[in-house]
């Protein structure tokens, strides 16, 4: 791969995001990338709500959080043989080929359900962003 000029200074990586185990009520329990517990519960609740138009009051009832422990599955075994590219969960990756946010850096989270894409938490934001496979190329890899 060519060198990526970068348009934005690269930032030091933000916060590490962690894998949390959410489990409500009554529903099998799912994975979610988050900084923070609390983000997580509050992330939880969001997809919840979209289709159950429950309030946040009522959710925190309902749902408990853990800290998840490293899973078997990172969630990129789809990128990584349909596209042929190395990415692992903490690289941290530089967007190419996408007009003027090319050069931008983020850090590679656990996917969740979305595994045609890399999940990435770009440098200023804290949500994570979906990223085409073949638009990024990694600055640094994950420590560990």
């Amino acid at each position: 791969m060519s060198e990526v000029q970068l348009r934005h200074p690269v930032s030091p990586p933000q916060r590490p995001w962690s894998l949390f185990e959410i489990t409500v009520r009554g529903r099998d329990p799912f994975t979610l990338s988050a900084p923070t517990r609390s983000k997580a519960r509050a992330e939880a609740w969001r997809r919840y709500a979209d289709a159950w138009n429950i309030p946040f009051r009522d959710f925190l009832l309902l749902v408990s959080v853990r800290r998840a422990g490293a899973l078997a599955d990172d969630g990129y075994d789809y990128v990584r043989r349909t596209y042929g590219v190395e990415v692992a969960i903490g690289d941290r990756i530089a967007l190419t080929n996408e007009g003027a946010s090319s050069g931008k850096t983020g850090t590679v989270v656990y996917p969740g359900a979305s595994t045609r894409y890399l999940s990435v938490v770009f440098d200023g934001t804290d949500f994570p962003a979906n990223v085409y496979p073949k638009s990024f190329e990694r600055v640094e890899a994950a420590r560990g």
